[in-house]
């Protein structure tokens, strides 16, 4: 559910005597734009390629060595296989890969974090545009945002500080992914997480898309870790049981909030109501009126209006039209 570790645009830094001709070349082969630092890593997704032109190779390029930067919306591999496979390439060129760009999200504190990582590697802290700049290609840094991974990350949304890690890109990545709690809790202060469950009910029984449509809200506000889900019975009046579905999951947002999202989705963009969505926490239940706030009215469904809204506003439009699909499909079983 949680996307703590993001890879970040591929850097490579590509030096020529005649930084024209290779500006050119690179365009024409790559189809891509000559922007700003800031502007190509603003513009760029995890599959792009940054190309930083200088007149000298060096182990650190820094910003007055920087000629210029193309934002190529391809592989490093594929960039420089299409430079290779020419009849003609520019000619006295050298290449090289900058540091592994690696973004990972946080909660609470970031300092503590970063001090724990600190603790526990040889670390160099800096700017992000610092540290790109200073470092080469045997490293990785490590930048923090409190975005989620899901979302276009920025140079502005990320933490003023981030961190040069002289490790190879695979070793260290082995490593986060089993520490990677650990420093999430050293930030939220160690605070336990809660262990909650769902109860899917359906009079209709479309559960395999009931199912499909809570993933994808759960995945897209990144609210929990799935731990495991079954089929059931709950008692909504005495001796009549009925079947539903449970997913158990951990969190660290308060039951309540969870709350507020599911009676939010129990609903469609037009009100109708599609799926009941009960929480538990352990034996408790937590009810749509502990989820009252004094500014709305004290109305099941214009409180579900607003939730809605708001979990709405936090998603990629994607997401937003995966939901509004499986609504449509869910709608087509409301058959009596």
């Amino acid at each position: 559910m949680f996307s703590f570790f993001r890879n970040g645009v591929n850097f490579i830094v590509w030096a020529s005597d005649d930084i024209s001709m290779l500006r050119d070349n690179i365009l024409e082969i790559s189809k891509g734009q000559e922007l700003s630092l800031e502007e190509a890593f603003d513009s760029s997704g995890e599959d792009d390629t940054i190309v930083i032109l200088t007149k000298e190779m060096a182990d650190k390029v820094s910003s007055e060595n920087l000629e210029k930067v193309i934002i190529a919306n391809i592989s490093s591999e594929d960039l420089l296989s299409r430079f290779i496979s020419q009849e003609n390439p520019p000619q006295n060129t050298k290449v090289r890969s900058a540091p592994s760009i690696i973004v990972m999200r946080y909660f609470g504190d970031v300092e503590k974090i970063i001090s724990e990582i600190e603790h526990d590697y040889d670390c160099r802290e800096g700017s992000f545009v610092d540290l790109l700049e200073q470092g080469n290609d045997k490293g990785i840094i490590l930048s923090f945002t409190d975005r989620s991974l899901k979302s276009d990350i920025f140079i502005r949304s990320l933490y003023k500080k981030a961190l040069y890690i002289k490790l190879p890109y695979e070793s260290f990545m082995a490593d986060m992914r089993m520490h990677a709690l650990r420093y999430i809790n050293e930030g939220i202060g160690k605070k336990d997480w809660y262990e909650l469950e769902i109860r899917i009910y359906d009079r209709y029984e479309a559960y395999s898309l009931q199912y499909d449509r809570l993933i994808e809200i759960l995945e897209e506000l990144e609210l929990g870790l799935v731990l495991g889900e079954a089929w059931t019975k709950d008692y909504p009046r005495m001796f009549m049981p009925v079947g539903v579905y449970r997913i158990r999951f951990f969190t660290f947002n308060p039951p309540k909030d969870i709350k507020k999202v599911l009676l939010g989705f129990e609903y469609t963009s037009d009100g109708t109501r599609i799926v009941d969505m009960d929480l538990y926490q352990g034996k408790t239940k937590i009810n749509w009126t502990d989820t009252l706030e004094k500014e709305l009215p004290r109305i099941r469904f214009k409180m579900a209006e607003v939730f809605r809204q708001r979990s709405i506003s936090q998603m990629r439009k994607e997401a937003v039209d995966n939901i509004n699909k499986l609504d449509e499909m869910i709608l087509k079983t409301r058959v009596e």
